[in-house]
């Protein structure tokens, strides 16, 4: 088991991991081809890579203040993913001289931005494994690069730039996601929506109503644009109001994203009066994880109101709960060929609503390998997931319609305040030479009691566990794992890169949908309902009284039904009712049989009316 370490010995002995097998393949950093897939790449001991570090005190401060504000803000929800935007100045680059448990850590940026008060994310490595693409977002205030921004960095050289040059061309949006595509093309999700000229759109965004509402995202959209290595020639390739992210490089040339979408429904059992009232219940971010949750990948059970009340939105027609909506698609740079490759994901009013998918990447068996994580979880880890063929989802698992399988282990707890025996896993980076190999970032589950660190039993409480993480090489063949970056307490790893070239088999499975149509933004419309009665009382099941026809004051109205006789001619002049026909003035109860006759004469006519034959006919 992937858990059990096998002697006492290598919890704590560091190892070196592999002895130089052969010279790293070159490459021309275009996407790998057909009768390359196959082909071995050995990763000798001195490969270099790059991770991004974090303070993982700072991590989970930032994680529970975000809970609370968003519980409270009534333009936002807890629910809403991880903005691409958001700054957390603190972060880390971190180049590695080797696969070696001696190797030397460098900090990339510190020199760039002569600060170590910056953010870096999405690292994406070339075709040919010798550069790093990543979004960084200088200190604020910084004089040129002061929002997020597209790099490169180069192994050989050391060399780090800007993809666009032009300062004031370079920070007219945030841009975030990179990844290399076909012909050297870059592809990275921004918020300048800069159009198309040879793909013009329309307006497909539909105007407000009267009685609709448009429930407002608190952010622009960020969708994918294209640019040559050269930061130029920018277009956007993709459109509509959600988040497109998360773009992978795949071995045709082609990239991978994830597109993020909500709908809302109403929850009218959070109403506790008008419909514009802040009437929400809100629980306390303390509260809501109190949960008893299942074990590995099993769906949790659906909340109950107390946790749809704090999480709900309100609108002028009641509060509303957002659904979310996860779907893979596949892209060329230019923006043709849009296709769907697995059912969209809906996370509905259950704690895997709070699950996303992070780090997308593609493995050399040509699958696609992603972390699954809970934003809240103070362990700040999640499993590795292995996307498997669309036809092999299992219902009674999270994110069943992508057929995710643990990659390591299926033991890891994905949800908060759970003590995780197999740990957590916070970053992931196949090796792509043929052996099947990961780099991981992982923590051992351990407990810490006056300052003496041991191992998590099934009896341990989670206030009383600790991570701590490292980065290791995970060997799936064997079952083994081997030490890289010693674990370090108050430190986590967020993101892997290696330079190592492309290698494997194209996506191994057909797309669901090879003809995606444009996305049309009616998912945050809601409407009021003009059937809908906010309950007062219980209706009795009889009428209190015997039901009366109302004294008529004008007009009668004309009913549908015919008599089947005639009716007799009353002879003064009938009154006028005031409403229809037999109404009760007030809300009745529904009669058990059949209605009551009047005791008197309907309409109390001046005149003995006459009495028809047959049944009156029902009024309107």
């Amino acid at each position: 088991m992937f858990n059990q370490i096998r002697s006492q010995s290598s919890r704590i002995a560091l190892v070196s991991l592999v002895s130089a097998l052969a010279a790293c393949s070159g490459g021309s950093g275009e996407p790998a081809s057909q009768n390359a897939a196959s082909a071995e790449t050995y990763i000798t001991d001195d490969t270099p890579f790059v991770f991004v570090e974090r303070n993982t005190e700072q991590s989970a401060e930032q994680a529970a203040e975000k809970l609370s504000a968003k519980l409270f803000d009534e333009n936002s929800s807890p629910l809403d993913v991880y903005s691409p935007y958001e700054y957390n100045p603190g972060a880390k680059l971190v180049r590695r001289s080797s696969l070696d448990v001696n190797g030397v850590n460098r900090d990339v940026l510190r020199d760039y931005f002569e600060s170590d008060a910056y953010d870096v994310k999405d690292l994406n490595v070339s075709y040919d494994g010798s550069k790093v693409l990543f979004a960084a977002h200088g200190p604020s205030g910084h004089s040129t690069d002061n929002s997020w921004n597209i790099y490169e960095y180069e192994f050989a050289t050391g060399r780090v730039r800007r993809v666009i040059a032009e300062d004031n061309l370079a920070n007219s949006g945030e841009d975030t996601n990179p990844a290399y595509a076909d012909d050297g093309m870059i592809v990275f999700s921004s918020d300048r929506a800069a159009g198309n000229p040879n793909n013009p759109t329309l307006n497909q965004i539909p105007a407000d109503q009267p009685d609709c509402y448009k429930v407002g995202a608190n952010e622009r959209p960020s969708l994918l644009h294209s640019m040559n290595s050269a930061g130029e020639n920018i277009v956007q390739i993709t459109y509509g109001n959600q988040h497109d992210t998360k773009p992978a490089s795949l071995s045709d040339g082609r990239v991978a994203f994830l597109r993020w979408k909500r709908s809302y429904e109403f929850v009218r059992e959070c109403n506790g009066g008008d419909a514009g009232a802040n009437s929400l219940s809100k629980m306390s971010a303390t509260e809501l994880f109190k949960s008893e949750y299942p074990a590995g990948m099993e769906k949790p059970d659906s909340w109950g109101a107390p946790e749809q009340c704090a999480y709900a939105q309100q609108t002028p027609f009641g509060p509303v709960l957002a659904t979310n909506h996860y779907t893979l698609l596949r892209i060329n740079a230019d923006g043709s060929e849009l296709e769907q490759l697995y059912q969209t994901v809906t996370t509905k009013n259950s704690e895997e609503s709070l699950l996303h998918l992070d780090e997308i990447i593609q493995s050399e068996s040509g699958r696609l390998v992603a972390l699954l994580k809970h934003r809240y979880n103070s362990f700040l880890g999640g499993n590795v997931m292995e996307l498997m063929d669309p036809a092999q989802g299992d219902a009674d698992k999270v994110f069943a319609n992508m057929a995710m399988q643990p990659v390591i282990s299926e033991d890891v707890s994905l949800f908060p305040n759970q003590v995780s025996m197999a740990g957590w896993f916070s970053a992931v980076a196949p090796y792509r030479d043929g052996s099947q190999r990961l780099l991981v970032s992982w923590s051992q589950c351990k407990t810490v009691e006056g300052g003496v660190s041991d191992f998590c039993t099934g009896s341990d409480k989670a206030q009383n566990v600790d991570n701590s993480y490292g980065i290791w090489v995970y060997d799936p063949n064997g079952d083994s794992r081997l030490p890289i970056v010693r674990a370090k307490s108050g430190v986590e790893y967020t993101e892997i890169a290696l330079s190592q070239p492309h290698k494997g088999v194209e996506f191994p499975f057909n797309a669901i949908d090879p003809n995606v149509a444009p996305d049309v933004d009616d998912s945050r419309i809601i409407c009021d309902d003009p059937s809908y009665v906010e309950p007062t009382s219980p209706p009795s099941a009889e009428p209190t009284i015997e039901p009366v026809t109302p004294t008529p004051t004008g007009g009668p109205s004309v009913p549908t039904g015919t008599p089947t006789g005639e009716p007799g001619t009353p002879t003064g002049e009938p009154g006028t009712p005031t409403g229809e026909p037999g109404t009760p003035t007030g809300e009745p109860g529904t009669p058990t049989g059949e209605p009551g006759t009047p005791t008197g004469e309907p309409g109390t006519p001046t005149g003995e009316p006459g009495t028809p034959t047959g049944e009156p006919g029902t009024p309107t």
